[in-house]
């Protein structure tokens, strides 16, 4: 009896971890997806950068609350002119408006979420690189056609 006593405490953290990791890799791939698919309807002539945040949000909203989700469109311009991608913060970007934007003008479309205000459980599991709250993210790269 006091190893039924152990083991269920035990396996049930397990489990919650599991079924926490699983939600957080499915809440990836649709800030992934929703950045994908926006950014594909970007580049076409006439769309407006409201549009494009419109469908980003429409589609992430099919696993989070859609109050939760946040959308940036950015100039991309930037990662033009070389350099490590990495060192760029898409934050710091200047928005666009992708209905102006000149042929073959590079955007990002960046779809977010604080995981804190998605999880099933307290997510004492995922923090950020700084220990604060971890934002889940999808982002995708285009050219204006």
């Amino acid at each position: 009896m006091t190893e039924f006593a152990v083991c269920l405490p035990l396996f049930g953290l397990f489990l919650a971890a599991i079924l926490e990791i699983n939600h957080a890799s499915m809440t990836a791939a649709t800030m992934r997806a929703a950045a994908e698919k926006a950014g594909r309807m970007g580049v076409m002539d006439g769309v407006t950068t409201a549009e494009v945040e419109t469908l980003a949000r429409e589609t992430a909203g099919a696993a989070v609350p859609n109050g939760n989700i946040r959308v940036h469109v950015k100039n991309a311009a930037a990662f033009d002119s070389g350099g490590d991608p990495s060192e760029i913060a898409v934050d710091s970007l200047p928005d666009i408006e992708v209905a102006d934007a000149r042929p073959r003008q590079l955007f990002v479309v960046r779809v977010e979420v604080t995981y804190a205000d998605v999880s099933l459980i307290p997510p004492f599991l995922l923090k950020g690189p700084d220990g604060g709250p971890k934002v889940i993210y999808g982002q995708a790269v285009n050219r204006h056609e």
